[in-house]
């Protein structure tokens, strides 16, 4: 099974759980009476929903290669994490053996995909790359310091809860911080009309190279509402665009199915077929994986 259909269907339990869980919870609050077997049913739809977001979370990092480990442990724990709660919900497991590695793993699953949303901000500047370094530190230090109590029954000093109070804090702090900054960092793009706002690597992007016939009309139209269309799939990120004598265009798109969906879109293969007969003399496109990308804005003529 390749990856990306591997992430599909992790993602279709994870929504088929919730809904199921959902529709028990539901009908537990309009009909049930609440008895011990309905109050356990309650804690078990209140477990899927804990660890399916969880999951949910640690996955939309699964494509990026660099961090696929990271996501799949993400997953793997938050699945580790529902079994043996749900375990101790239906004393299939004794939970006064069990209660430490139970909240263990409640707290490994909450840190683990608080940093897979936080892996998700985009950062082009120092200040806001710091900051989510600093509040990814924060998570991890945090998660550590609550696992270290649990472990020593909370036996601390004083000064051990003032500092995870600390951190706790500095982890808040930094998790609404970290966007604003990462948005007021690339929100001074000096003309997004010209160069795409893109979200971190990997992404593709196609290229799209053409010499124009001298048979021009209606080609601005036509390029007009391609672009407007592509905006309306699937998957697109942005488009840049130039051309003198020779022509370059590049769309870039989250995958490559989406590139296909719109390869196979019914207005642009007619486009393509016009194009062919009047608007090109030759053209040639490439796909590619942009793998990195860097930037540099002089703020003084931006200003």
């Amino acid at each position: 099974m390749n990856p990306i259909s591997y992430q599909k269907y992790f993602l279709q339990v994870l929504i088929g759980a919730l809904s199921v869980s959902a529709l028990i919870g539901i009908y537990i609050f309009l009909a049930g009476d609440f008895g011990e077997t309905e109050v356990r049913l309650l804690f078990t739809t209140l477990a899927i929903g804990g660890y399916s977001l969880a999951g949910l979370c640690c996955s939309v990092i699964y494509k990026r290669e660099k961090l696929k480990l990271f996501s799949v442990i993400g997953m793997l724990t938050a699945v580790t994490g529902f079994v043996i709660t749900t375990g101790a919900i239906w004393e299939v497991i004794d939970i006064d053996h069990i209660w430490k590695t139970m909240v263990i793993f409640i707290i490994l699953s909450a840190a683990i995909s608080h940093v897979s949303l936080l892996l998700q901000i985009r950062t082009s500047d120092h200040t806001s790359r710091s900051i989510l370094i600093a509040t990814i530190a924060s998570v991890t230090i945090t998660a550590l310091m609550l696992i270290k109590s649990t472990l020593t029954n909370f036996d601390e000093s004083e000064f051990y809860f003032r500092m995870l109070g600390v951190f706790a804090i500095l982890d808040v702090l930094g998790t609404i911080a970290a966007p604003v900054m990462s948005r007021i960092g690339t929100g001074r793009n000096p003309d997004p009309e010209l160069i795409a706002y893109t979200p971190e690597p990997p992404y593709y992007a196609v290229i799209f190279s053409s010499i124009r016939t001298d048979n021009v009309k209606g080609y601005a139209e036509m390029a007009e509402r391609m672009t407007s269309l592509a905006r309306k799939q699937e998957g697109f990120l942005g488009v840049e665009s130039a051309r003198n004598e020779l022509g370059i265009t590049v769309s870039y798109w989250k995958d490559l199915e989406s590139i296909k969906k719109w390869k196979e879109q019914t207005e642009h293969i007619i486009a393509q077929e016009k194009g062919k007969s009047h608007g090109y003399r030759f053209y040639k496109t490439r796909i590619a994986v942009v793998e990195r990308e860097y930037e540099f804005q002089n703020d003084r003529e931006v200003l």
